[in-house]
């Protein structure tokens, strides 16, 4: 969670009709949903000797890591080259959150695009190729082959950004020495 001051250039009443909130947070004021479980609480507080009134914003919106930047900027950038696609925007909303879920001890997967607007993960390997793909409808859509282990999975099942399916979360390849 981050917290920072700002000082607010309107009056903090103003701001009121702009934010819905949701709940209370003790001693931090309003909520204001975003997106996913991410929140920013925004209060006016007096700074003291401070001119003017000041916000204290909190949020808990994660940093990501250097690890995951490199996929984030590449799904992010399949949005901007196609900004009037709303299906394209969902998929690409859907993949920021499949990100989330990469367990840290897996490799990362390589990303791409398709044609028809599918953002698309794959890890490939010997006797192994696990391939997710969003398409902007709710659903998570993959097939996982891993012959070691004995998997053949084609599926699609609905995605809310909270968990993997077990075929995929199993045999997602893992990083060597890292934990």
């Amino acid at each position: 969670m981050q917290t920072r001051l700002e000082h607010l250039d309107v009056p903090a009443l103003s701001l009121q009709p702009r934010a819905r909130a949701a709940r209370q947070v003790a001693g931090a004021g309003p909520r204001v949903a975003t997106s996913g479980d991410s929140w920013i609480s925004a209060k006016p507080i007096d700074a003291g000797t401070a001119a003017g009134p000041w916000l204290v914003i909190t949020t808990t919106i994660p940093r990501y890591s250097d690890r995951t930047a490199e996929l984030r900027r590449r799904a992010l950038s399949y949005r901007a080259e196609r900004p009037a696609d709303p299906a394209l925007a969902r998929a690409v909303n859907d993949a920021l959150r499949f990100i989330d879920l990469i367990p840290a001890t897996a490799t990362l997967p390589q990303v791409a695009l398709a044609d028809d607007g599918e953002v698309n993960f794959f890890w490939r390997g010997a006797g192994l190729l696990i391939d997710i793909g969003f398409v902007g409808d709710g659903m998570m859509h993959y097939y996982v082959s891993d012959e070691a282990q004995g998997v053949d999975a084609d599926d699609s099942t609905r995605f809310g950004g909270r968990s993997l399916p077990p075929d995929i979360l199993t045999t997602m390849p893992r990083r060597h020495g890292k934990s």
